[in-house]
């Protein structure tokens, strides 16, 4: 997968994004009380961003960011 996605990926986990034009790793995160996606860091902040686009799911350590 090449391309950069907007909105958020069907699946939780971690993902190589494009936050404000910089790529970092995310973790994405999905509450089924409230029904609402949200990206945190590796460290578990909430990650505030004009634009976060994302491109695939990591399954490697040596893969984040």
């Amino acid at each position: 997968m090449s391309e950069w996605n907007e909105g958020y990926p069907k699946a939780v986990g971690v993902y190589a994004c494009m936050v404000d034009g910089k790529e970092k790793s995310l973790v994405h995160k999905y509450c089924e009380l409230n029904g609402r996606h949200r990206w945190q860091t590796l460290q578990g902040g909430d990650v505030i961003a004009s634009e976060i686009k994302w491109k695939g799911k990591i399954t490697q350590a040596a893969d984040l960011k």
